[in-house]
């Protein structure tokens, strides 16, 4: 046995399998400290080795995933699922509705102009998520070069500040477009998630202002639903931002009666669309003062679209619950008549 201890096998037949463990491997990215390698390797059992990822191995630690990963954990969500998150929910439009608001003038000049923006104003309760939701939906269809970005208040379980309406923002466009984050790459590695505080937003907002004067990139439209429901102070701030923003790049006519700036193409390729009710706060309020915005309530044409929708809806409404309680529609009109006519015309939209 001493005699042949350390003999190594003299040829193949005599050799055995290598019972030595194999070492697990590791990726990293970046500069990887002594202190954590020991503490790395020290969570598995036998030899570790550590490389930097190569071929088609994904990065996860790259600093822009970095980003998202830090505005994901100060909102609190996936920005990118909220428009369809809110559409299961509330369900979509009626096919065949809501086109007349691509036919209105003023939404037409929206989209002729950079930077454009159109304020939708309308009471509480009378479709203007699903409208919003149409905008952002068929903007996506009809604009596939540009980039389209979604917010609504009521999805997020925090407080709507201008920091969390901006941070939804820049998610999405680093979402559709990664290359922007060269834009504000320096900004983010040095203050990190902080970034994103309500105490660091002129820092946010100059980042944002980095890449909407970016003109190498498509333009930038961005829909944000129930801005009377935010709040903070940051949310004052963002609105004065865009006040600056947007008369610094229209012709402003001091002598005119109504005080309006009448936006006109510029180097700055952003189309906003801000939806709300106007009286809820006196910050939105006063911002509107500054702009021409569309009264749905109060514009013939979309009062008597509207009224076209409304019917169409019901009707198509009564068909489909119709057929699900296996009832002949004229029967079910019959009985139903009464009601939905009321709730068409007073409850539903407060329209005559």
């Amino acid at each position: 046995m001493t005699e042949n201890a350390g003999q190594q096998p003299s040829g193949p037949s005599d050799r055995c399998p290598s019972t030595e463990p194999q070492p697990s491997i590791v990726h990293f990215s970046g500069n990887l400290p002594s202190s954590s390698t020991n503490f790395i390797g020290s969570q598995f059992h036998g030899p570790v080795k550590f490389e930097a990822p190569t071929g088609n191995q994904r990065d996860y630690t790259d600093p822009k995933t970095e980003c998202l990963a830090a505005i994901f954990k100060r909102i609190g969500q996936n920005p990118t699922t909220v428009l369809n998150s809110i559409q299961s929910r509330k369900g979509k439009e009626t096919p065949g509705t809501c086109r007349w608001i691509l036919d209105h003038e003023r939404f037409r000049e929206w989209r002729q102009h950079s930077p454009s923006l159109l304020c939708l104003v309308r009471g509480p309760g009378k479709g203007k998520t699903v409208l919003g939701i149409y905008i952002s939906r068929i903007l996506q269809e009809i604009a596939k070069d540009e980039m389209t970005c979604f917010f609504s208040c009521e999805a997020l379980n925090k407080p709507s500040t201008g920091s969390t309406i901006l941070s939804c923002i820049l998610f999405q466009i680093l979402d559709q477009k990664p290359n922007v984050f060269k834009s504000f790459e320096e900004a983010f590695a040095i203050q990190k998630e902080q970034l994103f505080e309500e105490a660091n937003f002129e820092d946010l907002w100059k980042a944002f202002e980095t890449i909407i004067r970016n003109m190498s990139l498509p333009r930038i439209n961005c829909v944000l639903d129930g801005v009377d429901e935010c709040t903070g102070g940051t949310f004052d701030l963002l609105l004065q931002k865009f006040k600056t923003l947007f008369e610094d790049c229209s012709k402003f006519d001091p002598g005119s009666s109504t005080s309006k700036s009448t936006i006109t193409p510029t180097s700055v390729p952003l189309g906003l669309i801000l939806i709300g009710r106007e009286d809820h706060q006196i910050c939105l309020k006063r911002f509107l003062s500054h702009f021409e915005n569309l009264r749905i309530e109060h514009d013939s044409v979309c009062t008597q679209s509207l009224r076209e929708d409304i019917h169409f809806t019901v009707k198509e409404r009564i068909k489909l619950m119709a057929n699900k309680i296996g009832k002949r529609m004229s029967d079910f009109k019959t009985s139903l008549s009464a009601s939905w006519s009321v709730v068409r015309k007073e409850r539903t939209y407060g329209l005559p």
